[in-house]
């Protein structure tokens, strides 16, 4: 089979020739390529919000725990409306996972996201976010009418020797920016303590024990939707963990996500008018970049004493694994407050995801970073696997095999070559970095070293050379 070339962006007019069963089953593939274990999954851990990606030094790509959170939630979904099989077992693997990595205090390890690998849950490897998805993930199984019954106590026990050792260990603590907080909270930066917060709600809800939402939950809660943290007039948070510094843009898919549970669990009136203010307002962060593409604001630049005006826009990066989730926020506005504008918006925004989705089911991790190295090392596939999951709904048919090709992606002097088993990052012309899939620490650094069991050689016959543009900020 001749080489197929491929330059990006793609001009894609209609999202739905991109965003479709063909490419779900390649999502799928390239989940699968990944497993390392019963209900493990591996990835390159780095931050595309952040641009961290020293794991790769630590020689390390395989799973972190908040990332269980969002394949449970497709394979629960993948189940619901297939009936296949696999997806529940891939459910019930999942949650076996979360479960032994409970530490003897009650954290979890792997709570460390791009700080991986993390065997420790003191302070300096986990922090308040994960430890929260942990339960959510466990919660969200408990109340699956698909649930294997035998679980039910031994996630009960695990439930509760969290949320004894987390408020022990976090309450108020602060963080390394701000020190220890004076105001309700654990870490105290919103979206992270958000996180925790809904988990103590849902857990009050499915489990019926309401006192570590009444005693640490509620509290802080009230204080993160109060006017010193929750701007009304902009939709935004302020992060708290540095003066005038709101939630970037990507990170409201986690605030909005949560919230969701927590008017679910209490009803409380406030969160679903901050749920249609904060969606309402993620339009204003949409604008036309110079390559004709509409593309969501890094985050917003507010006034230090006045929150009623937006004073300018951080573009960049471009989080585009944050945009499938934000995407979903969108449309679920438009869905209680049809508006032709804003659905233009995410007309184009579902054309920017469509354009930079790559031929093995990848996406690219930001765009306009200053790292070249995230616009093509697309390991991560959760947010746009999920996305496609969602978008497809009834009409999704169970995922079948297909053959992860062979690609080399080039930009400016590097090059990303990736197959079903292995990957490698060249520079120049020499590897700095390669690994094997199956295995979490089979990471190889430098053009010398090798990987029992890899033999690299495959990959250098590619079915697709694909093409990114070095974009500058």
């Amino acid at each position: 089979m001749a080489v197929k070339e491929i330059y990006y962006p793609s001009k894609v007019e209609d999202p739905n020739t991109v965003l479709n069963q063909e490419l779900l089953d390649m999502s799928t593939a390239q989940l699968m390529s990944w497993q390392q274990g019963v209900g493990r999954f591996g990835q390159l851990q780095m931050h595309a919000c952040w641009g961290q990606k020293s794991s790769l030094l630590r020689r390390y790509h395989g799973q972190t725990i908040s990332r269980s959170y969002v394949y449970l939630k497709g394979m629960m979904q993948l189940f619901d409306h297939t009936r296949d099989a696999r997806w529940r077992w891939f459910a019930d693997d999942i949650v076996a996972n979360v479960l032994n990595l409970q530490a003897p205090d009650g954290g979890f390890f792997h709570s460390g996201d791009a700080g991986e690998p993390t065997y420790l849950t003191d302070h300096d490897n986990t922090c308040p976010i994960h430890q929260g998805f942990a339960c959510l993930t466990l919660l969200n199984y408990l109340g699956w009418e698909h649930a294997l019954p035998d679980r039910e106590e031994r996630i009960h026990l695990a439930l509760q020797r969290n949320f004894k050792w987390f408020c022990r260990e976090w309450w108020q603590y602060g963080n390394t920016w701000a020190g220890r907080l004076k105001t309700p909270g654990f870490c105290g930066v919103t979206n992270q303590d958000l996180v925790v917060i809904a988990a103590m709600a849902k857990y009050m809800k499915v489990c019926g024990e309401a006192r570590y939402f009444e005693q640490y939950g509620k509290p802080a809660l009230d204080y993160f939707l109060s006017p010193e943290v929750y701007y009304e007039a902009l939709g935004l948070f302020e992060r708290c963990d540095k003066p005038n510094f709101a939630e970037r843009t990507g990170y409201n898919y986690v605030i909005l996500d949560v919230l969701e549970y927590l008017y679910a669990c209490t009803e409380d009136a406030r969160i679903s008018q901050v749920i249609d203010n904060v969606r309402a307002h993620l339009f204003d962060a949409a604008y036309e970049e110079d390559d004709g593409l509409l593309y969501l604001a890094w985050g917003a630049q507010t006034d230090p004493v006045d929150k009623s005006h937006i004073i300018g826009w951080d573009r960049y990066p471009h989080v585009l694994t944050d945009l499938p989730y934000l995407l979903w926020h969108m449309k679920a506005h438009l869905a209680r407050f049809p508006d032709q504008e804003k659905q233009e918006i995410v007309n184009r925004l579902e054309r920017t995801l469509a354009a930079y989705v790559y031929a093995d089911g990848t996406q690219a991790l930001n765009l306009r970073g200053g790292d070249a190295v995230f616009q093509i090392a697309g390991t991560f596939v959760a947010p746009l696997w999920l996305y496609l999951i969602r978008r497809l709904g009834s009409e999704i048919q169970s995922p079948q095999p297909v053959r992860v090709p062979t690609v080399h992606r080039k930009c400016g002097n590097l090059v990303w070559k990736s197959n079903e088993r292995l990957w490698s990052l060249e520079m120049d012309g020499k590897r700095c970095f390669a690994g094997l899939k199956a295995n979490e620490s089979a990471l190889a650094i430098g053009p010398e070293e090798g990987i029992y069991g890899a033999d690299f050689a495959t990959l250098e016959e590619p079915d697709f050379v694909e093409h990114i543009p070095l974009l500058i900020k």
